[in-house]
């Protein structure tokens, strides 16, 4: 999956050694990082980092020395003093990417009710990142790129990281296919050419309702597999659908051989709320996929670690 350098060194003895010189993989996380207000069914409210905070908070506990994570997003002024200083507690995470803007940030308000279904409100309007504040990471081991405005880059910056670039590129689909009204209220829409947003990706998650908003269909269990194989033929080796408490499947292509397996869900005892664990679930795959590159056991850890 990346390359690592190797060096012959000189013993005391003449005698010569192999040494494997383990540099840290170097991850992109390309997005928005929101500031998430949770209005639980009894009216409390949480306040909290979301959006690829999830993300990059999941690789950088679960790689520690053995990567380096870069953020690569537009912060509003009004709450860049904070973002900053949250990831500061990280000493694997490199602030670089990090830039200021001057519009207000993006808060996303999300309200649920007692069935955990939940309506989401999305004020501040941080801008779509550029090719030249993406270009200094275009050497990464792998590049995660989370759709959480829905605008975070344009389908021809994300082209130009596919054509520039040798990189893992893992893409969540995500917010691609929310869109925002008038009163700042997200609702599903299937987004246009999101055949051209997959074609640019190594490995694709989704989750039900995102594929079948995609596909403007609704899906039985039955069919799970069946389309998540037929994503396969858009171009990404790896597609992961997630499906909640029910797991998630896991299909990839290998030569000319497509294959997909079902992979359990982990029980929760008590559900609060389900609020990045898609996030979650795919920074723990990919941590995992670069380290072993076994698709199953990646699978699982994700599974564990977003529940």
């Amino acid at each position: 999956m990346y390359e690592r350098d190797f060096c012959c060194r000189s013993l005391s003895s003449g005698s010569p050694e192999i040494e494997i010189d383990l540099k840290p993989l170097k991850i992109a996380v390309i997005g928005t990082v929101n500031q998430d207000i949770i209005v639980l069914p009894n009216h409390k409210k949480k306040i909290s980092w979301g959006g690829i905070a999830y993300n990059i908070c999941t690789l950088a506990a679960l790689l520690k020395e053995k990567a380096q994570i870069y953020p690569v997003c537009n912060v509003g002024r009004n709450l860049y003093p904070q973002v900053t200083k949250f990831f500061s507690k990280f000493s694997n995470i490199n602030l670089d990417g990090i830039n200021k803007v001057p519009q207000k940030h993006n808060t996303c308000f999300m309200y649920y009710d007692k069935y955990q279904n939940r309506e989401e409100y999305l004020e501040g309007r941080v801008p779509a990142l550029n090719f030249n504040q993406i270009k200094p990471h275009l050497n990464s081991d792998a590049i995660l790129i989370n759709f959480i405005s829905g605008w975070d880059l344009s389908l021809e910056v994300f082209k130009e990281i596919r054509k520039h670039s040798r990189s893992v590129i893992f893409l969540d689909i995500h917010s691609l296919t929310l869109g925002i009204d008038k009163n700042n209220k997200r609702f599903l829409r299937k987004p246009k050419n999101w055949q051209a947003y997959v074609k640019c990706c190594d490995i694709l998650q989704m989750n039900l309702t995102e594929l079948e908003t995609v596909l403007g269909k609704k899906l039985k269990p039955k069919d799970f597999i069946i389309e998540a194989k037929k994503i396969l033929t858009l171009g990404p080796k790896i597609f992961l659908l997630t499906l909640g408490k029910r797991g998630a499947i896991v299909a990839w292509k290998k030569r000319n051989k497509v294959s997909a397996k079902k992979i359990a869900g982990i029980p929760v005892k008590k559900m609060v709320d389900d609020i990045g664990c898609g996030d979650v679930f795919g920074a723990a795959f990919l941590a995992s996929y670069l380290v072993n590159s076994d698709l199953i056991k990646s699978t699982q850890l994700a599974n564990y670690v977003a529940a």
